[in-house]
């Protein structure tokens, strides 16, 4: 009975050997299995943050050039509403002297007698034409120049709205950007 003891204290024994090793063996396994999710999960995060920065990057190339578009285009505008601005502002002028011209005609006329006064007649006749025609190259030139302050103010609006943008949307060299803009306005 004494081997038969013995043999199933050895058996015993070497189960609890096993037991303990597999124990071990499971631990062992679940801590690098621990070690290797927080390492995936840290290499996840460290990839997310250089995916966020390359986004951030390829975004503010993207809209530093559509700013520079924007200022061009500002700037089209601008010369494209200066020459409306003058053109109005020419005929304007002629269109005043059109009317002092008639003025001192009439004043003439009034004194005239004869074929003078109908020589003045005509000169006033022809007058009138060209103050209606400046009269209505006016009405033609006013809404036009309207139209372009409207377009110019809104793409200096929209270009001011990218300009918070690249500062918001593009991260710290987007923040940079717009801190060097900044400074050149002041």
């Amino acid at each position: 009975m004494l081997p038969l003891i013995i043999g199933g204290a050895v058996v015993l024994g070497a189960f609890a050997w096993l037991s303990s090793y597999e124990n071990n063996a499971r631990q062992e396994f679940e801590s690098r299995q621990h070690n290797a999710k927080a390492r995936l999960n840290e290499m996840s995060r460290e990839m997310k943050a250089a995916r966020k920065a390359a986004n951030d990057s390829v975004r503010f190339q993207k809209y530093i050039v559509l700013y520079g578009a924007s200022i061009e285009q500002s700037k089209s505008q601008y010369r494209d509403y200066e020459v409306y601005k003058r053109m109005v502002k020419t005929v304007k002028t002629k269109r005043d002297e059109i009317g002092q011209r008639i003025g001192e005609l009439k004043a003439q006329r009034d004194t005239a007698k004869g074929e003078a006064r109908q020589v003045i007649r005509d000169e006033l006749a022809e007058l009138y034409i060209w103050l209606d025609e400046a009269k209505l190259e006016l009405d033609r030139l006013y809404p036009k120049k309207a139209e372009l302050l409207e377009m110019l103010r809104q793409t200096n609006q929209n270009t001011r709205e990218l300009k918070t943008t690249i500062r918001d949307k593009c991260g710290r060299g987007g923040r940079m950007w717009y801190e060097r803009k900044q400074l050149k306005t002041v």
